[in-house]
């Protein structure tokens, strides 16, 4: 997680990340971080924030909901080995 949010690229890197979850779902895990949430998403860059920005100037705010969609349904956690929760 916590991908989102973090420069001016975050929207290709996650395109990325879910590209290779598409083709190999086990070479990646991405957990939603606190930085996939509405709340930091729609905060501004100087806020630690800046992700709906930088959708906006890029895309339009259907692809801000879309993104938004997509981080609800990332999980809060994955068990590793069914031993250790990160």
């Amino acid at each position: 997680g916590d991908v989102a949010d973090r420069g001016h690229n975050a929207a290709e890197i996650l395109m990325l990340i879910f590209g290779y979850m598409l083709v190999d779902d086990t070479t990646i895990v991405l957990n939603r971080g606190n930085h996939e949430s509405h709340d930091m998403n729609v905060r501004g860059f100087g806020e630690g924030g800046g992700f709906s920005t930088e959708i906006g100037l890029k895309y339009d705010s259907n692809t801000f909901t879309l993104f938004q969609e997509v981080f609800n349904l990332l999980p809060l956690a994955t068990r590793i080995n069914k031993e250790v929760l990160v």
